[in-house]
């Protein structure tokens, strides 16, 4: 092809064209739009799992938070009830230890044990006379704490009354009971400790002298009381109505400086653990632990029982204190991924009215530009008045008939009135000609669809024109240009567009000629062999 001279017009065209095209994108950046919207729900996305995590972090702390202070309480309301059930054994011995008879009975064994000489003025006599009473009181005393042993134990470690087999631990114990008869020590219970297949606690009471000054009065013996505790503790511990599943109780005592004990019914499981320690591990019952049971996670708190030896080791297991995390985090994850979800559905519908916007903004700013172009066009060639419109309103309609897309009508119909801007750089004495053209004057002419598809190649239309342009003056015989293109090698839209454009020429009147019928100008057309038939037929009928 020759080499094209300059042009002033087809370059301010092309300027014009090119300034319309950059407006034409940028009205409403659909790709930008789409971008930016995936950045955002991403953005949000993140933002979200982030805030869940947060979320679920801040409701794991307060629930953590909630079994601490529940485990603290539990274990509390458990140590004051052993501690009620402690101070009843020290007063049921109370009741016996400050008789009156009682006290006045050990009084006098110890004034006869104390007096020199055989001559106790039948004292002797009148306390052994009393004994089987005495014995009698203390086994009603014992039976009625279903104790296995009741003693009252003399300054001196002896014996003066006694129910039941004396434990062997009542001899091991002399700085208990020097500690209880000096006054410095109130007594209470001791230590629990096995006894055949039971756990059993000793219970000390003193028994004061007969004074006129009873904060003053000496201790003149211990009534010593071993009662099973093993089942009563049980049931003391067991879970109550209004404990949650996974909460339970165990009681502790300490056997050395590195061993407690796990009170049972019936024995003392011994554990190689520091009291010390456990207190500092359990201390806030907010971390998470091996339980001294079983060895699950729990959460645990250990609080002692005032007046016993014994501590309170209260539990929750892990997995049903945070059992509400199983239904929270699933819930919090959905709740994010349907803000997401939402979010996304915001921003496609968003971008599906800007693309709409985009759209209404292409047919309009297409619409400015043809109705602009095809003037000028007109303007220079009288004889193509209206000509590009009715070859839109034609093709559109043949199209229809044919039942093509919508999408190939739209391509017509633009194509149809675009293809004018070519003959702006076609000569306008060329245009105006009467009579046949010179080879020289129809190259000029043909020139007209290649300088239409430069200049429309600027603008992304998002629809085939440019490639419609060029085929529209293709032939089905490959007579055509500027490809020499032939059957089916045109497209539908092309061959469309192509007996159109042609169709509407015949039936016009030009410089050179009159306008023929549409008969005739169908006849002429299916005589030359250059359109298909199937569509020369629907103008025929169609007119």
């Amino acid at each position: 092809m020759a080499k094209r001279t300059k042009n002033p017009a087809r370059d301010a065209l092309n300027t014009s064209m090119a300034d319309a095209a950059a407006s034409y994108r940028g009205n409403v950046p659909l790709r930008s739009i789409l971008f930016w919207g995936l950045i955002v729900v991403s953005v949000v996305f993140v933002v979200g799992v982030l805030a869940s995590r947060l979320l679920i972090a801040q409701r794991e702390n307060q629930l953590i938070e909630e079994t601490a202070a529940r485990v603290a309480v539990q274990a509390e309301g458990r140590a004051r009830t052993l501690e009620a059930w402690s101070e009843s054994l020290i007063q049921a011995g109370d009741t016996i230890a400050g008789a009156q008879l009682v006290r006045l009975y050990v009084a006098e064994m110890q004034g006869l044990r104390d007096a020199s000489g055989p001559n106790d003025g039948g004292l002797s006599v009148a306390l052994r006379a009393q004994k089987p009473y005495m014995q009698e009181l203390v086994r009603e005393f014992a039976g009625r704490l279903n104790a296995t042993g009741a003693h009252l134990v003399g300054r001196d470690g002896s014996v003066l009354v006694s129910h039941g087999a004396v434990p062997e631990i009542l001899a091991s114990q002399p700085d208990l009971m020097r500690g209880v008869m000096s006054g410095a020590s109130r007594g209470g219970m001791l230590p629990l400790r096995t006894q055949g297949a039971h756990v059993v606690a000793d219970v000390v009471t003193p028994v004061l002298a007969l004074t006129n000054d009873e904060s003053k009065a000496p201790v003149t013996a211990l009534l010593w009381v071993t009662v099973p505790v093993g089942e009563k503790l049980a049931d003391l511990m067991n879970a109550k109505e209004t404990d949650r599943p996974g909460e339970r109780t165990a009681l502790l005592q300490a056997m050395s400086e590195t061993q407690v004990a796990v009170v049972g019914v019936n024995m003392l499981a011994v554990i190689d653990e520091s009291l010390p320690d456990l207190m500092t591990e359990f201390d806030s019952g907010k971390a998470m632990s091996l339980s001294l049971v079983d060895n699950e996670l729990t959460f645990a708190t250990l609080r002692d029982v005032p007046g016993t030896p014994l501590y309170v080791l209260q539990e929750y297991k892990a997995n049903n204190a945070l059992a509400l995390m199983n239904l929270y985090k699933p819930g919090i994850y959905t709740i994010v991924t349907l803000l997401v979800a939402v979010l996304g559905v915001l921003m496609l519908a968003f971008a599906i009215y800007m693309l709409a916007q985009r759209n209404k903004t292409r047919v309009k700013m297409l619409g400015q530009t043809m109705e602009a172009l095809v003037r000028a066009v007109e303007a220079r060639d009288p004889h193509l008045f209206g000509h590009h419109q009715r070859v839109a309103r034609l093709a559109v309609k043949t199209a229809n008939k044919m039942d093509l897309p919508v999408g190939e009508r739209a391509a017509l119909f633009y194509a149809a009135q675009l293809s004018a801007i070519g003959r702006l750089f076609v000569p306008a004495d060329v245009l105006a000609k009467k009579g046949a053209l010179t080879p020289k004057e129809r190259s000029q002419l043909k020139e007209h669809v290649q300088q239409a598809t430069d200049i429309l190649a600027q603008i992304d239309f998002d629809l085939p024109i440019v490639p419609l342009i060029k085929q529209m003056y293709e032939r089905t015989d490959g007579s055509g240009h500027p490809s020499g293109l032939k059957g089916d090698q045109i497209s539908t839209m092309g061959r469309v567009l192509g007996a159109c454009d042609a169709f509407v020429a015949l039936t016009s009147e030009r410089s050179h000629r009159k306008a023929f019928s549409a008969i005739k100008a169908a006849d002429i057309m299916m005589d030359s062999g250059q359109f298909d038939p199937m569509i020369v037929k629907e103008l025929r009928v169609g007119r």
